[in-house]
């Protein structure tokens, strides 16, 4: 009961207590810079010379396929294809086989004389290219300030995030 009976007390005490909250501003002596290092990029570009390939013409070999006349290698491959026909088969079946030679072998003379016409070659050719590249270096940067204070005759240091400070804000309670 006795415990009860103080703990109320002290409660009725704090209850009418006054405070009065009073802020100094006290000099700061000294800041001091906290530095640190950081890696910086610095962009800078470069022009580069890149190789590509272009299929042309080779030189020479500029005029068009004629897929519509009949040279001495399409009569030559008919013949070829005639005569390996003849070959296969008896009767009407040895017929046909002249006649699809013939025609096998003319169409393939054909397409080889025309493939010859359209041959292409490769050209290497440059272009420029504009490329934008990074140098790294170590760049040395303030990180904080260690501001120095006395107060009441004591020394005290204060850490600063972004300035050193001219003024430490002190906060005095007092309690009656």
């Amino acid at each position: 009961m006795k415990k009860i009976t103080l703990s109320l007390l002290a409660l009725a005490a704090f209850l009418n207590a006054e405070t009065f909250t009073n802020t100094t501003y006290v000099e700061v002596i000294n800041s001091e810079p906290v530095y640190t290092t950081a890696q910086v990029k610095t962009p800078y570009q470069e022009t580069v010379i890149r190789n590509y390939e272009v299929n042309v013409p080779c030189q020479g070999n500029h005029r068009r396929a004629d897929t519509n006349s009949i040279g001495l290698d399409t009569i030559i491959g008919t013949t070829l294809g005639i005569a390996v026909g003849n070959q296969i088969g008896k009767g009407n079946g040895k017929t046909a086989a002249k006649v699809i030679g013939g025609l096998g072998g003319g169409y393939m003379a054909n397409q080889t004389r025309n493939a010859g016409n359209n041959r292409n070659c490769t050209q290497i050719r440059q272009k420029k290219e504009i490329i934008t590249r990074y140098e790294t270096s170590s760049k040395r940067i303030i990180d904080y300030y260690i501001n120095t204070f006395y107060f009441n005759g004591k020394k005290y240091k204060k850490r600063s995030t972004y300035n050193p400070l001219n003024n430490v804000p002190i906060k005095t309670v007092v309690s009656f």
